[in-house]
């Protein structure tokens, strides 16, 4: 039991410890899938689109007329997202993985865990 608290606090420690660079989230990313706990979310991905710009500004374009957009701000691997439109609120993921091309990332929607898998 003791290395197992061990083995977990040191993994914490060391994902705590990991930072992101602001540089490789810029640019368009498009989703390939998304989860919603074990499922897979059955919904039309093609119009969906997530721009982060080096003016610390994003737009979420989440249908054909759904969208959000504002500034962000990146604390280790927490993306905040400030929506301006459609109306102002706060939305935080989780960055779970971040490569050159590749973006995981874990939120909460209405009450359910939801993961994101996106390409640039």
């Amino acid at each position: 039991m003791g290395r197992l608290l061990l083995f977990l606090g040191i993994s914490c420690w060391i994902g705590a410890c990991t930072t992101i660079s602001e540089e490789a989230l810029l640019g368009t990313w498009k989703p390939i899938w998304v989860t919603e706990g074990s499922d897979t979310v059955q919904a039309d991905l093609s119009k969906v689109a997530l721009k982060i710009s080096d003016q610390q500004q994003f737009h979420y374009q989440i249908t054909s007329s759904e969208m959000m957009s504002g500034s962000f701000q990146l604390s280790s691997n927490l993306l905040k997202l400030y929506s301006d439109m459609p109306q102002p609120d706060t939305t935080i993921v989780q960055i779970l993985d971040l490569q050159e091309d590749q973006l995981l990332l874990r939120m909460n929607y209405e009450g359910k865990e939801r993961k994101m898998k996106l390409l640039k």
